[in-house]
This record gives structure tokens, C-alpha cells and sequence, in this order.
């Protein structure tokens, strides 16, 4: 890669040759245009690259995937995580180094970087190799071939998107690869032509003074040559100029005539009568197709009005670099009158009001849309009963170079610098001189750094046996064995990074995919019935538990941990309880209501020590709180009862009289109706 630090500028000036020194960087480009938005991205290495969180080298052929997240940026190379860093950068070992990512080759350096809540490449590269990306992107690489003429239409192309990233990217500023800058696409051999014509003008670009010119071009102009002025308003740049332009209008330019049509009758003033005045004005919207253009209308005829149809449109012919294109449309409104009917004359005959909106055409383009609307060039206007029709030629803002322009001019035997000159007069074409490629200083042996890594195997694989072992790694994640001072690689069977962390507990099951091993690649072996099982360790992500057919590992997130819980809980009505905490499971014999110790609780069920012993119920069975177990003598009279205190419900009335209460619940009481019991409320 050309790092090009400290460079010469040579002037190629007829009158002659001047030199200075200037500082210049590479170019960095976010890639945008090609690339999914995600916080997550992906790409292969097709060269080797050394990443700069530990500093080794990810080989070629590796996935490599960046995946944005609140502790930053995650790096991760054929499956396993290198670290996570603001912005984690891969430099090429070769210069010849490229990536593959969304079906294009970058080379240079990659840098992962988070950007509005996306994660994307910036690649930084040489000068002349992201032109080598953007020329063929922007201009057809077959209109090199010596069929068709075109060659030095592509070197002028080289010229002015080298010209047009050094101004772009001034002061190390990061540009993006779609059309908001030039269109880049990365580095291809298959480009011939175009990759030639890069070549051939190395280092050449356009200067206005001190200052790189602004290099501006589009597809077709449509047969005039646009100054800035012109097209944005903005002060006019000296090489920007306005002109007819011969080779563009006989370019044969695809798509170069375009029209737009615009229909009068905006609302139709029949559907208006005096008795419906109120909902007129509230249910009758003007009908137009685009609605940055009404708005500017309506904006224009001021509020309580309503714009009726288009009378004409007008585009006055560009006499001047400083003249600003403008179209204005005449349209026709109504007012609303105090008494929400539409404004009139004495006679009672509805006022059409005439107002004006006027605007630039490159708005113009925007509000109506730059397919559409294709150039700022209107070469007529046609105007008929119902209707008006802009015509125009030519596709883009038409500012300086024209891509097909400068094609024709190329079949026309005129050398790339006719065709700059013509496009950018008074600009001149000067050299930047690289230096020379550094002399690569000789080879050393390279000093290879093994790092021990304990790790569990769950197989035996030839003569290295499951269990836990401590194993080397070198920068490329080759596996070895050491014996002394040698280190031997070896194949290793399926294993996890660390060991089997013991562990204890019960964990709930409702069903879930269980594995002999807890190594990702292994296959699912079966399906572990719903049920408690005793736990045994954690490692990799997965719990080890006892199963029924001896030790499985099933994910952690596939499990829920039977959690210690005190406390006291109350039954108000009997209930059977569960042998184990799912619905389906085994019901034991009834329990009377009484006060439940809580040992557990998991799977909206507690665990609690009974009459009857340790069992298993479901927490809308019960309540927070307390039973009083005494005997009592009531008096009552006449009242609702219920089968709850938290019921409001009452299901029958009690005749007044005196009652044993067995047990009372805050201002509840729990009698005894014959074989019955009931809950009343003192």
C-alpha cells in the first residue's frame, strides 16, 4: 500500500514545471451501499490480517464477525471471541491482502466502528486503489474497450474522482461509498479498462489555485453544462461554468429525454354548493401527486385557502454562470369567506385568486424525484386543456463533467485532458509524486508464542483421553502437546475451553433437547422429560444434571433453579395436593385448610411441609398469612357466607345463631355446617 507521507505536487503547466511538498493520507471509507443495517456484520479474510486487541494474526480463509454492543465492539474469528474494543481494526501482513464482505473484495485496513446504532467497515485505503473501486462504478468499464472508443472518458473519470476524494475527505474525514460521494465498490482485476486508465494517470488530479477543485459530474446534462451557481445558488467556482455542450447532445445519452406531466383541475369547484360550505372546506382536499410542490403552493396562498389548479408553469433559459435555474408554477386558489363559504364577488360569483410559487429545479427534482424529474435541463414546456408537461433531458445535476459527454468526446479522438479542460476550464492538471515502496528488510525466522490452554474433553480420541488437560496454542490457533521443550501439534476431539465447575441444587424441567456433552458442535442426543433433577455442575453455557439414564447436559436457559424460600402460607378451602411441581403431576390425598411451611418455590409452585407431610402446591391455591387454629363460640346473626375470605361472592345466606369457629383469619371465622365448612365475616 502506498502510504504516500510526504509527497510532490508537480504542475504540468505549459509555462512550466513547479514542486512542492504537502502532507497527504490515505482515504477511509465507510462502507454503506452494499451492506445490510445491523449491529452485527460479517466478512471472510482472503489474506492474513493482524487484529489490534491482542495483536495476532487471524489467517486467511477465517469468518470474522463484529457485533456492536453496550461494552463495545465484539470480535469474533471462526467462532471464538478474540475481545471487545471501541474499534476493533484488522491491518493486512500483504498489501495484496483483501476481505470478501457483502459479495465485494476491500483491501487495506478494516476498522469496526458503531455509527447510529449500526455497526460498519471503514476501509482505508490508497488513493489509487479506492479509484480503482470508484471508476467502474461510475462510469461503464466497457466503454474502454477499443470497440467502443471510450478509454480517455475513463482516464478523465480517474482524474476527477481522484480529484473529488482528496477535497472530500480533507483533514482525515471519513467518506461513504454510495452516491452521496461517488459510488465505491471495492478492488476487482476483472475492470481492465478501468483499472488501465487509473494507472495511466496516477497520482493526477485537478488544482484551482492552491485548492483541489471540486470535480463534480453527472450522468447527462441534457446539452448545457451547469455552473454551482446554476443548479445550488452557491458562489460560483471559477471552472464551473455555463455552456452548450455539443458532445453530451449528440451522445446518444440512455435515457436522456424525460417528461413530467401535471394536470390542471387540482379540486373541482362543482363538488362546491352554499348549503354544503362547512363540510366543503373540511372534507374537499386538493388532489396532487406530489407534495413537497403543494405544500410550497399552499404555503405561498396563505392560510384558509384552498388551491383549485395549475393556470401554467414557467422556466426561464439559463443566461449567465450566475443565474439561478428556477421553475415557477401559477396556480389559481380560493379564499374562505367569515361564514366558511368561499369568497365572491357582488354578483355572488366565486373570486379565483392567482398566486405564484417559484423554485429551484434541483428542488424541484427533489420534490418530485430525481427518477422522475431526471436533470435540471427543461427543454420545453406543453400546454394543453387539462394538462402541462415539463420536458428535459439529461440524468443528474449536470455540473461540470458529463459521463457521456466525455464519452462521445473520447470517440471523437479528444485525449482525457481536451476532455477536462472543456468540462473544468481553468483548472489545472497536476501530478502527485509517490514515493517509492519501502524495501521489505530481511526476513526473520518468525518467533512462535504458545499460550496453555486448559480445556475438557468428553470422548476418548485415540491415545488422548477424556477428561481435563492443559494444551498449547500457537497465533493461529493450532493446537499442540508439550513434551519438555518440544511442542507437538495434535487433532483434539470436541471440547469446551475451562472444566466441568461442580455444582449442587435441583433444577426444573419443562422438556428440553439434552446433549451427552456440553460442547457446542455435539448433536442433540434426546428429549429430557419435564421433572425436577439434582445438579451436578455448570460449564459452556449448559448444566450438567443427573438424569434418568445417567448425566446429561441440557442449556441453561432451558432450566429453571428450584429456589430456598420461607415463610408461611394459609389454605382456606381444601385442596389435593401435587408430588411434584407441574400440573400434570401425581394429586396425593386431600388437605384441610391449615397454616403450610414454605421450603421452595419454582414453576409458580410452592414446596411446603404439611400435615401430611413435604408437598407440592400451586401459588394461587394460596395466601400470604397466618391461620389462628382455635375453637370459639359465635353468636351471629342473619349474613352472607362464603367459601373464601377473599371471595366476594356470597353463595347462600347463614340463619342467625350460635357456631363454633375452628379457626379465624384476620375478622374471618371458619364454621362448621354439618360435613360443610364455610368462611364468615364478624
Amino acid at each position: 500500500m502506498n502510504s504516500w507521507k510526504k509527497v510532490a505536487i508537480i504542475s504540468l503547466l505549459t509555462l512550466g514545471i513547479t514542486i512542492a511538498h504537502v502532507q497527504a493520507e490515505d482515504i477511509s471509507v465507510s462502507l454503506k451501499n452494499y451492506a445490510t443495517s445491523s449491529n452485527t456484520q460479517t466478512f471472510m479474510t482472503n489474506g492474513d490480517y493482524r487484529e489490534n486487541i491482542t495483536g495476532s494474526v487471524i489467517p486467511a480463509g477465517s469468518t470474522v464477525i463484529g457485533e456492536a454492543t453496550s461494552l463495545g465492539v465484539s470480535l469474533i474469528v471462526n467462532g471464538g471471541l478474540i475481545g471487545i474494543s471501541d474499534s476493533p481494526t484488522l491491518t493486512p501482513v500483504d498489501q495484496k491482502g483483501s476481505i470478501t464482505y457483502s459479495n465485494h473484495l476491500y483491501r487495506g485496513t478494516i476498522r469496526l466502528t458503531p455509527e447510529a446504532n449500526v455497526l460498519r467497515l471503514v476501509n482505508t485505503i490508497d488513493l489509487e486503489t479506492y479509484v480503482k473501486g470508484v471508476v467502474p462504478n461510475e462510469m461503464s468499464d466497457s466503454w474502454g474497450s477499443s470497440a467502443n472508443g471510450g478509454k480517455n472518458a475513463l482516464k478523465a473519470q480517474a482524474v476527477a474522482a481522484r480529484t473529488y476524494a482528496l477535497r472530500q475527505s480533507k483533514g482525515g474525514k471519513v467518506i461513504n461509498d454510495t452516491v452521496s460521494y461517488q459510488v465505491y465498490g471495492g478492488y476487482s482485476e476483472k475492470y481492465t479498462a478501468s483499472n488501465a486508465a487509473v494507472d495511466e494517470t496516477s497520482g493526477e488530479v485537478l488544482k484551482s489555485g492552491k485548492d483541489y477543485a471540486d470535480a463534480l459530474f453527472s450522468s447527462s446534462n441534457g446539452g448545457y453544462v451547469y455552473s454551482n451557481t446554476n443548479i445550488w445558488n452557491t458562489t460560483r467556482l471559477p471552472y464551473l461554468v455555463y455552456k452548450s455542450d455539443p458532445y453530451d447532445a449528440r451522445s446518444g445519452a440512455t435515457n436522456k429525454n424525460w417528461s413530467v406531466k401535471f394536470q390542471k383541475m387540482i379540486i373541482d369547484l362543482a363538488t362546491y354548493t352554499p348549503d354544503t360550505k362547512a363540510m366543503w372546506w373540511q372534507n374537499t382536499n386538493e388532489t396532487f401527486p406530489y407534495q413537497a410542490l403543494l405544500t410550497g403552493m399552499k404555503n405561498a396562498s396563505g392560510p384558509d385557502t384552498k388551491i383549485i389548479g395549475l393556470t401554467s408553469i414557467t422556466s426561464p433559459k439559463v443566461i449567465s454562470d450566475t443565474t439561478y435555474l428556477t421553475t415557477t408554477f401559477t396556480f389559481s386558489y380560493v379564499k374562505k369567506a367569515a361564514d366558511n363559504s368561499i369568497v365572491s364577488d357582488g354578483n355572488g360569483n366565486t373570486t379565483l385568486f392567482t398566486g405564484t410559487y417559484t423554485i429551484g429545479n434541483d428542488k424541484l427534482r427533489s420534490a418530485i424525484g430525481v427518477n422522475t424529474f431526471k436533470s435540471p435541463t427543461i427543454t420545453s414546456i406543453a400546454d394543453d386543456i387539462s394538462s402541462i408537461t415539463i420536458n428535459g433531458a439529461g440524468w443528474g445535476h449536470g455540473i461540470g463533467m458529463s459521463q457521456w459527454g466525455a464519452y462521445q468526446m473520447s470517440k471523437e479522438n479528444n485525449s482525457y485532458r481536451e476532455i477536462l479542460s472543456f468540462y473544468y476550464p481553468g483548472a489545472t492538471i497536476e501530478t502527485l509524486v509517490y514515493p517509492p515502496d519501502p524495501i521489505d528488510p530481511p526476513v526473520k525466522p518468525p518467533v512462535v508464542t504458545y499460550r496453555p490452554l486448559k480445556i475438557t474433553t468428553f470422548k476418548d480420541q485415540g491415545s488422548f483421553k477424556k477428561g481435563v488437560h492443559t494444551i498449547y496454542m500457537d497465533e493461529k490457533n493450532q493446537t499442540y502437546e508439550k513434551n519438555g521443550e518440544q511442542y507437538t501439534p495434535i487433532t483434539l476431539p470436541p471440547y469446551i475451553v475451562g472444566e466441568v465447575v461442580k455444582s449442587s441444587g435441583t433444577l426444573y424441567v419443562n422438556e428440553a433437547k439434552y446433549k451427552s456433552s456440553p460442547v457446542n458442535e455435539e448433536t442433540d442426543e434426546g428429549l429430557l422429560p419435564e421433572g425436577i433433577y439434582p445438579v451436578r455442575g455448570r460449564a459452556n453455557g449448559y448444566i450438567e444434571l443427573a438424569g434418568q439414564n445417567g448425566t446429561v447436559y441440557i442449556s441453561e436457559k432451558n432450566g429453571e433453579l428450584v429456589k430456598p424460600r420461607s415463610g408461611n402460607v394459609i389454605m382456606f378451602r381444601p385442596i389435593y395436593p401435587y408430588n411434584k411441581p407441574m400440573n400434570g403431576a401425581k394429586r396425593n390425598e386431600w388437605l384441610s385448610p391449615e397454616n403450610l411451611t414454605v421450603l421452595s418455590v419454582v414453576n409458580h409452585f410452592y414446596q411446603v411441609k404439611s400435615s401430611k407431610g413435604i408437598r407440592w402446591v400451586r401459588e394461587s391455591d394460596v395466601q400470604n398469612g397466618k391461620l389462628v387454629i382455635k375453637t370459639i363460640s359465635l353468636k351471629l346473626a342473619k349474613k352472607p357466607y362464603y367459601m373464601t375470605p377473599v371471595s366476594n361472592k356470597a353463595i347462600g345466606t347463614l340463619k342467625p345463631g350460635k357456631y363454633s369457629s375452628v379457626a379465624s383469619f384476620g375478622n374471618w371465622n371458619r364454621i362448621k355446617l354439618g360435613s360443610d365448612y364455610v368462611w364468615v365475616k364478624r
